[in-house]
């Protein structure tokens, strides 16, 4: 088939015309598909955030995800000092916390799902001492062994709580090592035989309890070991017959008292 120079180039720029259209078609179908990725990606996209003091300093950065705190998070003081690292999901804490809690101390641990659970450790914020341990079962609740330290570094005493109550042996400590009191709790009352120390290991008293009050036998030694006085208290009170002791054990006193008796 022969084709005039005039007939040619129309069948060229309507080949020319067609092949353009369908690029342009083909890029708008890929234009459309990127759009639509592009908005699935935007929906889950995590977006920065800060949030600055009036001076300019860093206040607070992080990251947004469907406007809600996610990942990690951290906060300053003015003067630029890091104040806490927050680790979120879906706007509560969630995983490893680590927070100032006052001048002097810091604290950290993990949450779940914004509880504490597991062992939270509070430290001195100048030389990292050890201040407190404190534990949590996965509910949030005080569980378990507790310990607190002086402010020298000396364990102060060993608590054990149940479902946020004291519950079990409760011990407390002189900075010198030796036990000051130890006595059992039951759902955060005081419940049977506590006793009581000098600072130099020796028994200073024996005080009975049920149910949170002081109720029974009582004991009070002299600094030497030796008996003091016994006898039997009611409602804190002294009650019924109690005998005095000097110092070589010897009795010197006997001394009786009612429910009436101030």
């Amino acid at each position: 088939m022969t084709y005039t120079t005039s007939a040619f180039l129309a069948l060229l720029s309507a080949s020319f015309m067609l092949s353009a259209t369908s690029c342009k078609e083909q890029s708008q179908q890929t234009h459309t598909l990127h759009a639509t990725n592009s908005t699935e990606i935007d929906t889950n996209a995590l977006v920065p955030f800060k949030d600055y003091y009036k001076s300019g300093s860093i206040k607070t950065k992080g990251q947004l995800r469907d406007n809600q705190k996610t990942g990690e998070w951290i906060s300053y003081y003015e003067n630029r000092e890091q104040k806490a690292i927050n680790h979120y999901k879906n706007n509560v804490f969630h995983g490893h916390q680590k927070m100032d809690y006052s001048q002097e101390l810091y604290m950290e641990g993990d949450s779940k799902d914004g509880i504490k659970v597991g062992i939270w450790n509070s430290y001195f914020k100048d030389d990292n001492r050890i201040k407190y341990i404190k534990a949590f079962d996965d509910a949030g609740n005080a569980s378990g062994e507790w310990k607190s330290y002086y402010d020298s570094g000396e364990l102060y005493n060993v608590e054990h709580y149940l479902n946020n109550k004291p519950h079990g042996i409760q011990t407390t400590y002189f900075k010198n090592g030796n036990v000051n009191s130890s006595g059992n709790m039951k759902e955060g009352k005081e419940e049977g035989m506590w006793s009581y120390y000098y600072d130099d290991g020796t028994l200073a008293s024996e005080k009975t309890f049920v149910n949170g009050e002081e109720n029974g036998p009582y004991r009070q030694y002299h600094t030497n070991g030796n008996l003091h006085k016994e006898g039997s208290k009611q409602n804190f009170k002294n009650v019924g017959t109690w005998s005095i002791y000097d110092t070589n054990g010897d009795l010197f006193e006997t001394l009786t008292y009612t429910t009436e008796t101030p």
